[in-house]
Parts: structure tokens; sequence; C-alpha cells
């Protein structure tokens, strides 16, 4: 993970021969979630994301975006009660790269594949039940796994532009998840 975030912060500082400075963007958007647990449990989630990227070449780019979910979880054990967790307790992390299928002056259809890793607290061990349990330990878990999609942007201005995405999560360690985002960003 270390060696990754390296690389990337090379790549993200490194200047690209010929680049024109409108090839960063910065966005944020609502993020729409749907998981299901490898072990049995789903998760519907909502929240925010934030997130920076930065034109390698003319169609490859390097991406990073950091995120908060207020979600709720049912069908399995390990899911606790919003009284324990609160409010945007799942937070994840991407970092990956993307390649602009489609260049026009007004709208770019991009494909994605980034690392993702989740974060949320979970129920760990219970030894026990109800008026006789012994031991309950909850405490975060991560759950790390790629996730791969289509991101369009459909610029409003020269600089602002919507950009409206879908995802895919592959259930690598513990959730497979489907992402729907609508956001804006800028171009600097």
């Amino acid at each position: 993970m270390k060696y990754l975030l390296c690389l990337f912060v090379v790549l993200f500082t490194y200047n690209v021969y010929g680049q024109k400075i409108s090839k960063n963007n910065i966005y944020s958007s609502y993020s729409y979630v749907l998981g299901e647990k490898y072990a049995g449990g789903n998760l519907t989630g909502h929240g925010f994301t934030i997130g920076y990227s930065r034109y390698l070449s003319n169609r490859f780019y390097g991406d990073i975006s950091y995120g908060k979910l207020d979600y709720e979880g049912e069908n399995s054990s390990i899911f606790l009660p919003k009284e324990e967790t609160g409010r945007f307790d799942m937070s994840f992390f991407t970092l990956g790269i993307g390649y602009d299928l489609i260049q026009r002056s007004k709208f770019i259809l991009s494909s994605e594949a980034v690392f993702l890793r989740i974060s949320n607290t979970l129920l760990q061990h219970q030894i026990g039940d109800g008026d006789y349990m012994a031991l309950r330990e909850t405490g975060r878990s991560s759950d790390i796994t790629a996730k791969v999609g289509l991101k369009a942007r459909v610029f409003l201005t020269d600089q602002l532009q919507l950009i409206p995405s879908v995802a895919y999560g592959l259930q690598i360690q513990r959730y497979e998840t489907r992402w729907l985002n609508i956001g804006v960003g800028y171009s600097f």
C-alpha cells in the first residue's frame, strides 16, 4: 500500500511534456452504494466523495478519492445499529487509473480501474446473547478490493462539468458493491 501511494505521488507531481493546465480536475459527488457481504447480509448507503485526477498522457489519468457513507446493514449479525456506529461510519479510499474512451470538446467518457479500501465498524466477536452476554467486541474492519466503472464528464463551461458515473466493486475480501455517483468537477 505504501509503495502504491508513493508511486501515485510521483505520477501526480510529474510534469508531462506539453501538458495543458486544464488536465487537472477536482470533483465532489453524491454516492449511492448497494452491497452484499460474502457470508450473507447486504448494505445500502449514501454519502459523498471528493477527489482529484490528473492526466498522465493524452488519454490516461490517475485518480485519487476519499468519501464517507451513511449506511444501513441488514441480514447479518455483524452489522451494528446506528446507535453504535453513528452517521457516516463507512469510509472509503480509492487510487487508480482511467482511460478516455471518447474525447469531445464538451463530453468525455472514461473507463476506470481503481484500488478500493472500505472501512467501517462491525461486530468482531460475541459470546452469549441478550442478558447472558459474556463478551462482545466491536471494532473497525477494512475491506480491500478493486472497482471498475465508467465515468462521463459533461462540460457546462470550459472548466465546470457534470460528472455521472457507475462502478462495480469486485468481491475480493468482504463486499461486492455497485456504485452510482453524480457530481460536479472543475478543471484547472
